[in-house]
């Protein structure tokens, strides 16, 4: 079994903020190195957000230090050659890549790419599926979570141990129905005939009762708008869910979180009542008096990573 196992950290909510790198590489179902490097974030997203600074322990000053992103893709290339890539949240660190290479001028690596937390929620029954809770429930020994190499070193630990456990020593018999990434849909059709779009609420992921009571989505009425880059609608739900957030199809007097599909950042001047009929509704009752936060795709995404 060869793969190469990839964890990202950003600056900010942007998912295009990439500050931390860390690889491990697997061959022949051994763990061969772990190495981890910090980036300085691609110009015009170098600012450092607090929530960010206190997940995984990055300052500026320490990311001043780092490589390009360039020269960090060079290094990833040369790490994982053609085999696939596997990180614990695929759809996030798929993201950073795609989100830095865009700001860079440069383009993805088109390894095929293994998700370890789809492949955790599959095979095992857990009330959390964070890394470390799956890890330790896995045998990992304990490691310092948020941090690049750590975290890397965590995803290619579970998956040789659920390979071990599922007595299936290929990465095909793992993950049997994978195949190429399907790219981003932009043309709408996703709003007809995507799940999530047109199911009715009763049928909508419910929320995890036993999810943590201090996640900042838990208890939270959450509302999506527009066509996700990053996964799809039905997908995000479930992230939402497991957060213990409850999912609706539309916005309502329940409402308390918007997030806005498809952006990586709110423009200066930024005013939701020129926005999608969501957002322009969401914004009348914000005009009333109701507390709806607007959250982008990025920072759902890092919400849902913690």
């Amino acid at each position: 079994m060869d793969f190469t196992a990839i964890d990202f950290e950003t600056a900010n909510r942007q998912r295009g903020s990439v500050c931390a790198v860390g690889i491990t590489q697997v061959r022949g179902g051994r763990i061969v190195e772990t190495v981890e490097w910090l980036v300085v974030p691609p110009t015009g997203l170098t600012a450092f957000e607090d929530i960010n600074i206190s997940i995984h322990g990055i300052t500026p000053e320490m990311a001043a230090t780092g490589s390009s992103w360039t020269d960090s893709l060079s290094r990833i290339g040369d790490l994982a050659g053609d085999g696939p890539l596997v990180a614990f949240n695929v759809p996030f660190d798929r993201s950073v890549m795609k989100g830095s290479s865009e700001m860079t001028g440069l383009s993805p690596l088109a390894n095929p790419w293994h998700c370890a937390l789809e492949l955790s929620r599959r095979h095992l029954t857990l009330d959390s599926y964070k890394l470390n809770v799956v890890g330790g429930f896995l045998g990992v020994d304990a490691f310092e979570h948020h941090q690049a190499g750590a975290d890397a070193l965590a995803c290619a630990q579970v998956v040789l141990a659920l390979s071990d456990r599922l007595r299936q020593p290929t990465l095909a018999g793992l993950w049997p129905d994978a195949g190429p990434a399907p790219a981003p849909v932009d043309n709408g059709a996703s709003k007809f005939f995507g799940r999530g779009y047109s199911s009715k609420v009763s049928d909508l992921p419910a929320a995890n009762p036993a999810a943590s009571p201090s996640h900042p989505l838990f208890g939270q009425h959450v509302i999506f708008t527009g066509d996700l880059k990053s996964m799809g609608r039905w997908e995000a739900m479930e992230a939402a869910a497991r957060c213990g957030a409850h999912n609706g199809a539309g916005v309502t007097k329940k409402t308390t979180v918007l997030v806005v599909c498809g952006v990586t950042g709110f423009a200066p001047g930024y005013d939701p009542a020129r926005g999608s009929s969501k957002e322009r509704k969401a914004q009348a009752y914000r005009d009333k008096g109701q507390d709806i936060v607007m959250i982008t795709e990025d920072d759902f995404l890092l919400l849902t990573a913690i």
